[in-house]
């Protein structure tokens, strides 16, 4: 698809359709599905522990002391000071893409925005 789009991401996400964003069962090699459809049913969630990447050290840990591991204590080396969610006030990412393509985005992904916490980018 991103060929299709000339290898443009605002492009690509023109073409996306619901369709190919909300069924499983449609294209496999599409790994862009709701995160919630792996995590929650009717909204509620079912699964005992969910992880961020923002927290990815403390939720680590809280896995760890679940099932009884001992974390690695350290400093993580693949972090730089340019691997921050937020830039600017927008996520990471965000700041690369067109006002339409957030606006599709916050659409397509509401209630994994809802469900986890996140706030929608609406600049």
């Amino acid at each position: 698809m991103m060929k299709k789009a000339n290898d443009d991401f605002d492009a690509w996400i023109n073409i996306l359709t619901e369709e190919q964003v909300y069924d499983v069962t449609l294209n496999s090699s599409l790994p862009l599905y709701p995160a919630h459809y792996w995590t929650h049913i009717n909204k509620g969630k079912y699964v005992d522990f969910i992880g961020k990447v923002e927290n990815y050290e403390n939720d680590l840990e809280c896995v760890c002391k679940e099932i009884g591991v001992e974390a690695e204590k350290g400093v993580n080396k693949n972090i730089t000071s340019s691997c921050t969610v937020k830039e600017n006030e927008l996520y990471k990412y965000a700041r690369f893409m067109n006002s339409k393509s957030r606006d599709k985005i916050n659409s397509l992904f509401r209630e994994d925005f809802e469900l986890f916490g996140y706030e929608k980018i609406t600049k």
